[in-house]
């Protein structure tokens, strides 16, 4: 994967969205998503969010599949 490849860029996003200092802030900038690249991008982004939130809580690497 290449810094300059769409995989590599949700990659970033997901970590800035994760990184985000709390929910409402998340629940802001996903809205602002959904709203600029439409539903189906928005719920993709959640998803993989939510799926990375998960892996990091159970101490996985973050980005591993």
């Amino acid at each position: 994967m290449t810094e300059n490849s769409e995989s590599f860029r949700h990659l970033c996003e997901i970590q800035y969205v994760l990184d985000l200092p709390d929910r409402a802030e998340r629940i802001k900038y996903l809205d602002g998503v959904e709203k600029k690249r439409g539903s189906e991008a928005a719920n993709k982004l959640r998803s993989d969010v939510y799926d990375e939130y998960k892996r990091r809580k159970n101490g996985s690497c973050a980005g591993s599949r």
